[in-house]
C-alpha cells in the first residue's frame, strides 16, 4: 500500500503528541492497517489498499474487512462531514467501501466509494478525534481519492500566543519566583515552553499548560518563549525577554534626632521579608518594619548603621553614620567657632578656636572610637587614608567636625 499527497511537504514540531502523523515523501508514506493508523493534516489524500491486511477485533464495520487502512481527523465546531471519496482502476470492479467512526471506535456512517463521489453526514463531535477505514468490498484493490471539504481542523498552522505575561514584571533576582502566562491561542492544541538557562521549572510548562513557573537560579539576560501547535503543524513563537541580577541595591537610609536618640528610616524594599540592623559594627536586631531608633544616646554620640535586607533575593547592604545632639541649633554655632586645619591633611592637624577645648575623641566612619587627645594639636597619619569625625569638647557644648586624611 502506498498513500501519496499532493500538497506540498508539512513541517510539525517534534513535541507533538498523540498519532503518528500522515506526512508526505517522494514515494508517499505508508501508515500502519491497524487502528488508529495516521493523523490526517492535509484535506487531500490518494493512494491504494494493496497490502493492507483485515483487523480481526473490528466488529462494528460497513461489510465484511478484507484488507483495510485507517486515517483519522479532528471534527471541527460544525459537526459536519463532507467529503469526496472515489475508488477506480480496481482489480475485481467490486470498489471499495468507507466507514466513519467516533473517537470511542463507535460506527458513525457507510459510504460506498462506487458512488456519485460526494459523501457527507452530521452529528460529528468538534474538537473530538474521528476514524475512518477505507476497505476493499471482498477484498477488492482499488486505486482512490479521498477529499475532506468540510468538517476537518489542523489543516492550518496555528498563530503564535499575543504575548507572555510575567508576575511579577520587570527585573528578577537570583533567587526569585516568577510565572509566565499566555491567552489560549485559536487552533492550537499543545504549547511549548522554554525557560532559559539561569532558570528551573517548578510548575506548569507541560504541552496542555497555559503557562509556566520558574525559579531564577542564574543571573544575566535571555528569554522564556512559548511555540504554540497543533495535531499537525507547529504555529507561531513568542518570547518574553528574562534579565536577572546578582544583587539588588540596598535601600537608601535616613537618620532624624529625637529627644533621646536618633531614629533611622529606610525605604522598604520588594522581595525583602526582613531587616538586619547592625549598629556600630554589631547586628543589634532584626525587624519587619523600614525604620530603627537608636535610643538613650549621650549628646555626640556617633551611630552608624549598617542595614542588610534578607528575602528571596541578594540585596546589597548600605550604612550610615549619624550624630547624636541635644540641639541641632546648638550644636551648629558650636561648629561655626570651631575650625580643623589643614583640611585635608597628610596627618596632622589642629584645632581653632577661641573656645576653651577640654577633650577630642576620633570616629571612624563606622563609629568605631580610634583614639582621645587634650592636646589641640595631634596626628592622625596612622589611622589611614579616610574620613573621619572629630568629636570636640569645649566649655560651652560639644562640636563634630570632619576631616579627610589624604
Amino acid at each position: 500500500m502506498r498513500i501519496f499527497f499532493t500538497l506540498s511537504i508539512l513541517f510539525f514540531s517534534s513535541f507533538l503528541i498523540g498519532q503518528v502523523v500522515c506526512t508526505p515523501g517522494t514515494n508517499g508514506v505508508q501508515p500502519t492497517d491497524e487502528f488508529p493508523g495516521c493523523r490526517m493534516c492535509v484535506n487531500l489524500l490518494q493512494g491504494s489498499n494493496e497490502g493492507y491486511t483485515a483487523d480481526t477485533d473490528l466488529n462494528d464495520a460497513c461489510g465484511s474487512v478484507e484488507n483495510s487502512m485507517w486515517v483519522s481527523f479532528v471534527a471541527d465546531n460544525s459537526g459536519e462531514f463532507e467529503a469526496t471519496f472515489l475508488s477506480n482502476s480496481c482489480t475485481s470492479n467490486q470498489g471499495l467501501e468507507l466507514s466513519l467512526f467516533d473517537k470511542d471506535k463507535n460506527k458513525i456512517e457507510c459510504f460506498d466509494g462506487n458512488g456519485p463521489g460526494k459523501i457527507s453526514t452530521s452529528g460529528l463531535l468538534p474538537g473530538q478525534v474521528h476514524y475512518i477505514m477505507i476497505d476493499g468490498k471482498n477484498g477488492d484493490v482499488c486505486e482512490f481519492t479521498f477529499i475532506l471539504e468540510k468538517g476537518g481542523t489542523g489543516f492550518d498552522a496555528p498563530g503564535a500566543a499575543d504575548d507572555i505575561v510575567a508576575d511579577p514584571p520587570g527585573e528578577l533576582c537570583v533567587g526569585a519566583e516568577v510565572c509566565y502566562t499566555i491567552e489560549p491561542v485559536p487552533g492550537a492544541t499543545s504549547y511549548q515552553w522554554v525557560v532559559p538557562s539561569l532558570g528551573t521549572i517548578i510548575d506548569g510548562g507541560g504541552p496542555n499548560d497555559l503557562f509556566v513557573c520558574a525559579r531564577i537560579t542564574g543571573n544575566g539576560g535571555n528569554v522564556v518563549s512559548v511555540t504554540t501547535a497543533n495535531q499537525c503543524f507547529s504555529g507561531g513563537t513568542t518570547i518574553e525577554q528574562v534579565f536577572a541580577l546578582q544583587s539588588v541595591a540596598g535601600p537608601d537610609i535616613t537618620c532624624t534626632n529625637t529627644a533621646t536618640g536618633i531614629r533611622f528610616d529606610w525605604n522598604a524594599l520588594s522581595g525583602a521579608n526582613s531587616y538586619q540592623i547592625f549598629i556600630n559594627g554589631s547586628l543589634a536586631t532584626t525587624t519587619t518594619n523600614p525604620t530603627y531608633t537608636a535610643d538613650n544616646l549621650t549628646a555626640g554620640a556617633f551611630i552608624n548603621i549598617r542595614v542588610q535586607a534578607e528575602g528571596e533575593c541578594t540585596f546589597q547592604a548600605t550604612q550610615m553614620t549619624c550624630t547624636f545632639t541635644v540641639s541641632s541649633v546648638e550644636q551648629n554655632i558650636i561648629n561655626t567657632q570651631l575650625q580643623v586645619v589643614p583640611n585635608p591633611t597628610a596627618g596632622n592637624v589642629r584645632i581653632e578656636t577661641d573656645l576653651q577645648v577640654e577633650e577630642i575623641e576620633v570616629y571612624s566612619t563606622t563609629g568605631a572610637f580610634l583614639q582621645r587627645e587634650t592636646n589641640t594639636i595631634f596626628d592622625l597619619k596612622r589611622f589611614g587614608a579616610g574620613i573621619y569625625f572629630l568629636k570636640i569638647k569645649t566649655d560651652e557644648g560639644v562640636g563634630v567636625k570632619r576631616v579627610l586624611v589624604n
